[in-house]
């Protein structure tokens, strides 16, 4: 590492490597994988480093891939793990939710495993930390993982049950569409943002009294009519 916090290294053009963080006191960890495609100096930051594709070890003869998948309406979490080697002694998967609380833990002394966890409706939309530790007698301890969601949704400031937020809403978007008209076309806007508002007020979405309906329509068709008569003369 160099005085300005860095660690410098030199790679081969279009080459494939692992990212990993080494520590004195805990397991190695790989984050993701980096392939050199451009030339030159480069500094990697961590939108440059491949998160979610396979991460390749024990010089290529190894791979883990934590992912997620939608099967047939069920949401699943899997993890594989790979060694070509048959050299693995114990394959640990563990599934911690966003408090901490471990939801899923699976063992294997398989070189070729896969773990999966259903999950439950509870916790679609929580941050999920999943990880995998591998054993091995000649590579040592590895540690893989990965935080996910299973799905990512939008907090609304209040929720569509609500009639409120729903007129909050439409109101809003009337409001845009007035901007976007302009002076030649405001009347012919206006009219059909009260037929728009009937529309809405016939099917119930909001109540809005028809004669206030009828006197808004009344004034844009006579700014029409009256625009027109400026227009002729």
């Amino acid at each position: 590492m160099d005085a300005e916090g860095k660690v410098p290294a030199y790679l081969m053009l279009a080459g494939d490597y692992n990212i990993r963080l080494v520590s004195d006191n805990h397991p190695e960890r790989v984050i993701g994988t980096y392939t050199a495609d451009t030339a030159g100096d480069k500094i990697i930051r961590l939108f440059d480093i491949s998160l979610n594709s396979t991460i390749r070890d024990y010089d290529g003869r190894a791979s883990s891939y934590i992912y997620k998948i939608n099967d047939s309406g069920t949401l699943y979490i899997k993890a594989e793990w790979n060694d070509t080697t048959n050299t693995t002694s114990t394959v640990t998967f563990n599934v911690y939710n966003s408090t901490g609380a471990n939801v899923m833990t699976g063992t294997s002394t398989e070189s070729n495993v896969l773990f999966s966890y259903s999950i439950p409706a509870s916790l679609e939309t929580d941050n999920l930390r999943v990880t995998l530790n591998v054993t091995n007698p000649t590579y040592g301890q590895r540690d893989y993982s990965k935080v996910m969601r299973a799905i990512t949704s939008i907090t609304l400031p209040g929720s569509f049950d609500s009639p409120y937020t729903l007129k909050f809403i439409i109101f809003g978007v009337f409001i845009v569409f007035a901007l976007m008209f302009t002076v030649t076309t405001a009347n012919w806007g206006a009219l059909l943002l009260v037929a728009v508002a009937g529309v809405l007020s016939y099917l119930g979405v909001f109540v809005v009294a028809a004669p206030i309906l009828g006197l808004a329509a009344m004034l844009a068709i006579f700014q029409i009519y009256k625009s027109g008569d400026r227009g002729g003369n």
